[in-house]
């Protein structure tokens, strides 16, 4: 019917292949575009607006924006240390459901001849294995996106306070104003979550 078109149909699979190929692409760029531009825009603000820092005897002028940079490259690292497994866990999970999907379809065509034989049984058992390895498939999936939004949750309520705290001492003894502490925080998490992108 026209209304609901067939969505196994080789024209809906083409047309959605199509999209998924473009998208992500145009996505990217848009991203890389919008998180360059805005990392630019924020290290020139976090780097006036934070002062200077004395680590160890060494003064540091912008020290905020080393901050940002390490902290971003921490989280980054975090991110693809807990994630990389994801990879393997969403594949194992296609293949258990593209698995599945077969055999489905394999005993829906060859219903007459599996009663017939009398093989329900013996087809119930393998559809319920496969099926115990999708639902274990999926499990895995879940508990490493559990992890991560763990990571980027505890990322999410750490970098608005991180920066108050390197800035704090700067603050305190008066070489930096409560504007631009608060200025120096929104550029801290701006600049990381461009430089996390």
């Amino acid at each position: 019917s026209i209304a609901a078109p067939d969505l196994d149909a080789p024209e809906f699979r083409i047309a959605e292949d199509a999209r998924v190929a473009t998208e992500p692409v145009i996505d990217f760029g848009y991203g890389i575009a919008n998180a360059v531009l805005t990392a630019v825009v924020f290290f020139g603000v976090l780097w006036s607006a934070s002062g200077s820092a004395v680590i160890f005897g060494w003064r540091i002028p912008g020290f905020m924006v080393y901050a940002a940079i390490l902290y971003s490259i921490m989280m980054s690292a975090s991110m693809v240390l807990f994630g990389r497994a994801l990879i393997e866990r969403i594949d194992q999970r296609n293949r258990s459901e593209a698995q599945l999907r077969y055999e489905m379809g394999r005993v829906r065509e060859n219903a007459e001849s599996i009663a017939m034989v009398g093989g329900a049984d013996d087809e119930t058992l393998g559809i319920r294995a496969t099926m115990l390895l999708v639902t274990t498939a999926w499990t895995r999936v879940v508990s490493r996106q559990a992890w991560l939004t763990w990571l980027m949750g505890g990322n999410g309520v750490m970098a608005p306070v991180l920066p108050l705290l390197l800035a704090a001492p700067n603050y305190l003894s008066g070489q930096i104003t409560l504007g631009a502490l608060t200025q120096s925080a929104a550029a801290f998490v701006q600049v990381q979550v461009a430089l996390n992108w």
